[in-house]
């Protein structure tokens, strides 16, 4: 069971990931991780 799981969650992942390279342009997906690390390194800080 668990190993089906683990396939299926995969399959979903890069199933969402095609959509999201297909919908948005990798040079925002870059941006918007850039901008949520900096994020995250202020709020931590």
């Amino acid at each position: 069971m668990n190993d089906s799981n683990k396939v299926d969650l995969r399959e979903a992942g890069a199933w969402l990931s095609g959509e999201i390279e297909i919908r948005v342009p990798k040079a925002w997906l870059a941006i918007a991780g850039v901008a949520i690390a900096v994020l995250l390194i202020v709020a931590l800080d």
